[in-house]
C-alpha cells in the first residue's frame, strides 16, 4: 500500500516539475520581442526617391498599420499567456493541495500502523499473562492433588497405628489373664500341698507360709515391674506415634522434594515438651529437605510428651521421612 501511494506522490512531484519548467520557459519568451520587418532610414530615403508623395504616404500607412497589428497581435498573446499562467497556476496549487492532501492520509496511515503495533503489544502482553495465570492454576491443582494424597496417607496410617494398638492391647490382656489363671492354679496347688502338709509342726508350717508369702510376692513384684515395663514401652512408642504425626502435621513440603527422602534430627527438650534445641544428624543429602524437617520440629513445640516417659524424651533423636 505504501509502495503504491509513493509512486503516486513521486508521479505528481514530476508533472508538478515539468509545469514549472513550461511556466518558466513561458514567461521569458515573453519578454523577447518578435523579429518583425523593419526598414532602416536610409533605405526609407531611397524609397522615398524612387517612388512620389502618394507612395510614400501609402509605405506610411501600411507600416503603422502594421504596427497596429503587431500590437494587437502582441497584447492577444500576451492575454493568452497569461490565462496560461494562471491556468498553470491553479493547477500546481491544486497539485500541491493534493500533495498535502496525500501526505496528511500518510500520516494518518502511520498512526493506525502505530496503533495497531500497540493494540498488538497488549493482546501479547494479555496473552501471557492468561498463559501465567493457566501455569499457576494447574501447579495449585496438582498441590491440592497431593495434599489429599499425603492426607489419605496419614489417615492410612493412623488407622494402622490404632489396628496395631488394639491387637497388642488384646495380646496384653490375653497374657494377663493365662499369668493370672496359672497363678491362680499355682495357688490352688499350694492350698492343696498345705492341707496335706496340715500335720506338720507349725514352726515349719510358718516357716512355709513365710516362705511362699515371699515368694508370691516376688513373683507379683516381677509381674508388675515386667507390666509396668511393657506399659512403658507402649507409652513411649504411642508418644514417638503421636510426635511424628505432629511434625508431620506442621511440615511444609520444600521445592525440589522428591518421595524417599529421610533425615535424623537429634532434638534436646525443656519441661512441658518444648524445644530446646533441633539438630540435623544425618541429613538426607538435601538441604531444603533437611531444613524443612528441623523447621517443621521447631513449629510442633510443645511436643505431647507425658512427666512419666519425660526423662526417656529429654535427649532423643527422631527419624523424619514422609511418604
Amino acid at each position: 500500500m505504501w509502495d503504491k501511494l509513493i509512486s503516486v506522490i513521486n508521479a505528481i512531484l514530476v508533472h508538478a516539475l515539468l509545469l514549472c519548467i513550461v511556466i518558466f520557459y513561458g514567461i521569458h519568451s515573453l519578454d523577447k520581442p518578435q523579429k518583425i520587418l523593419s526598414i532602416s532610414p536610409d533605405e526609407k530615403i531611397v524609397q522615398a526617391q524612387a517612388v512620389d508623395e502618394s507612395e510614400w504616404l501609402g509605405t506610411i500607412s501600411r507600416l503603422k498599420n502594421d504596427e497596429t497589428r503587431y500590437n494587437k497581435t502582441l497584447q492577444t498573446q500576451q492575454r493568452q499567456l497569461d490565462q496560461k499562467k494562471r491556468a498553470l497556476e491553479k493547477n500546481i496549487t491544486k497539485k500541491s493541495q493534493s500533495l498535502d492532501w496525500l501526505l496528511h492520509l500518510k500520516k494518518m496511515e502511520l498512526q493506525k500502523l502505530a496503533n495497531i503495533k500497540q493494540r498488538q503489544k497488549a493482546e501479547n502482553k494479555a496473552i501471557q499473562k492468561l498463559k501465567f495465570k493457566k501455569v499457576k492454576q494447574e501447579r495449585l491443582k496438582r498441590e491440592a492433588k497431593e495434599r489429599k494424597r499425603e492426607e489419605a496417607y496419614r489417615k492410612n496410617l493412623e488407622k494402622a497405628e490404632q489396628k496395631r494398638k488394639r491387637l497388642e492391647e488384646q495380646k496384653h490382656q490375653a497374657e494377663k489373664a493365662r499369668l493370672t489363671q496359672k497363678a491362680e492354679a499355682k495357688r490352688k496347688a499350694e492350698s492343696q500341698r498345705e492341707a496335706q502338709r496340715r500335720g506338720a509342726a507349725k514352726k515349719a508350717e510358718r516357716e512355709r507360709q513365710r516362705s511362699a508369702k515371699e515368694a508370691d510376692r516376688k513373683r507379683r513384684t516381677a509381674q508388675e515391674s515386667e507390666r509396668n515395663k511393657e506399659e512403658t514401652q507402649e507409652l513411649i512408642q504411642k508418644v514417638m506415634g503421636d510426635i511424628r504425626r505432629k511434625v508431620l502435621n506442621q511440615w511444609i513440603r520444600p521445592r525440589g522434594y522428591y518421595s524417599g527422602l529421610s533425615c535424623v534430627v537429634e532434638i534436646r527438650l525443656k519441661r512441658g515438651g518444648k524445644i530446646k534445641s533441633a539438630i540435623i544428624q544425618k541429613s538426607s543429602g538435601n538441604g531444603a529437605f533437611d531444613n524443612s524437617a528441623r523447621q517443621a520440629v521447631y513449629r510442633s513445640s510443645p511436643l505431647p510428651i507425658p512427666n512419666k516417659v519425660f526423662d526417656t524424651f529429654r535427649h532423643f533423636t527422631f527419624t523424619f521421612y514422609p511418604k
